[in-house]
């Protein structure tokens, strides 16, 4: 589970019993290490960026990130080279207007990475459930 807030983080962790992991070396460390075989929580502002978390291969992101780049890196972190599992998931909550206009402009966002820059964005060949919502 990916969170923005470290207090919301901390709440989450805390009440269904997984460890949470917020920023500093320690942290950074002991992510590394874990099996994939039970659920964490994860600050997205301390692990988004240069871990490589194939171990697991499903993800909730309970705040979404700022921007197609940003995601981008995000589900890098397991939808990447070494990863063992067919497919990789990603779950986004999408139960208001605000949240469903947010993912609809992180892919806007990723389209025109992939536009200027002609580097495949994950967001752009994502298969969607779009019946959810």
């Amino acid at each position: 589970m990916w969170v923005e807030f470290p207090e919301l983080g901390e709440r989450i962790a805390k009440a269904a019993g997984v460890p949470f992991y917020g920023g500093g070396p320690l942290t950074s460390q002991t992510i590394i290490r874990e099996d994939g075989n039970r659920p964490i929580v994860a600050s997205l502002r301390a692990h988004g960026t240069g871990k490589n978390l194939t171990m697991f291969s499903r993800m909730l992101f309970v705040n979404l990130p700022a921007d197609g780049a940003a995601f981008e890196q995000v589900i890098g972190r397991m939808h990447r080279q070494g990863q063992m599992a067919d497919e990789v998931e990603v779950e986004l909550y999408q139960h208001t207007p605000e949240l469903i206009r947010s993912v609809r402009k992180a892919r806007e966002f990723a389209r025109f990475i992939e536009q200027t820059e002609g580097t495949p964005q994950k967001l752009c060949f994502a298969a969607y459930d779009w019946a959810a919502i």
